[in-house]
């Protein structure tokens, strides 16, 4: 499933890349937001890139298009591993930052892995983005359509050039309702995705336990979630185009968003099934499981 978008000959040409294969891909919010919000911008056309790890191949969601032609390719990163794969990607395709130098497209990485360390990345990537992207992204993608794009994105603070010897500063969205969410979301046909189907919703970023084991906690803090009715109207715009009632929730403390509770039993009226992300055993009641129950999850992830 794709967004068609008609682009013009002088539009920015945007890739965004997951160093995954696509059913684990389309789980990424960023993917789906990033894909939907710059495919919504004037003068700018977005192309989605996946990999294939079982057979090596890079494989392109989208109009075949050179890759080399685009302006800028935004790589997302969750984890280390994808380090090894961004860079036996980039290589295949002679677009390693070594190699091609800082010519277009340029090489955009962030996500958590990335935010968390960066230096590796030196030989591989042009750009870092540190924290979130969500309040520079606009800005970000008209700058790569620039002639001198580098210019202009090390006066964001959050963005370091490489070989990354400066200390940006981490980007992060202090009123989470204001933070981008995709509600057109795409997903295969053909193959049942990670997770299951179903609308998949960020309530919350961070989290107030800072466990000392979790990475993403202490990247992506300080705790903050959306308010109800912010929630509720991401589900109903994005249950319109959807094949299934079922929402996916994101967060990592999911019962410490104060309404969780009225929320669920809301969607219960509504016949919305639900899947619930990892609780803490703490949290966990028998009248919650009850609750769970009845929105259709059989089994549940608990840490403490």
């Amino acid at each position: 499933m794709k967004l068609i978008k008609k682009g013009k000959p002088n539009d920015i040409k945007i890739g965004i890349l997951m160093p995954i294969p696509y059913n684990a891909a389309i789980n990424s919010l960023f993917f789906q937001t990033a894909y939907e919000y710059i495919n919504d911008l004037e003068g700018v056309i977005a192309y989605r890139y996946v990999y294939n790890i079982r057979d090596d191949v890079l494989e392109a969601l989208d109009a075949e298009i050179n890759i080399n032609n685009l302006d800028a390719i935004l790589i997302s990163m969750s984890f280390e591993l994808d380090y090894i794969y961004v860079a036996r990607i980039l290589d295949k395709i002679n677009l390693l930052h070594r190699h091609k130098g800082f010519k277009k497209p340029i090489l955009v990485a962030g996500g958590i892995a990335v935010t968390a360390n960066p230096l590796p990345l030196a030989d591989i990537v042009d750009v870092v983005v540190i924290g979130e992207v969500d309040e520079i992204l606009r800005d970000m993608i008209y700058v790569v359509g620039d002639n001198e794009p580098l210019k202009y994105l090390e006066t964001f603070n959050c963005v370091s050039i490489s070989p990354f010897k400066d200390k940006a500063k981490r980007c992060f969205v202090k009123d989470l309702n204001r933070a981008l969410h995709a509600v057109k979301q795409f997903f295969p046909l053909n193959e049942e995705p990670v997770y299951g189907y179903g609308i998949r919703v960020e309530v919350s970023r961070g989290c107030p336990y800072l466990c000392a084991f979790c990475m993403e906690g202490h990247i992506q803090y300080p705790f903050r979630y959306r308010d109800m009715e912010i929630v509720w109207k991401i589900i109903e715009k994005g249950l319109e185009s959807y094949m299934s009632k079922r929402v996916i929730f994101y967060s990592l403390a999911f019962f410490s968003i104060p309404y969780i509770d009225r929320f669920l039993n809301k969607l219960i009226e509504h016949s919305i099934e639900a899947s619930i992300p990892s609780l803490r055993v703490d949290q966990v009641t028998k009248e919650r499981l009850n609750v769970i129950k009845k929105l259709g999850q059989k089994t549940i992830n608990a840490s403490s």
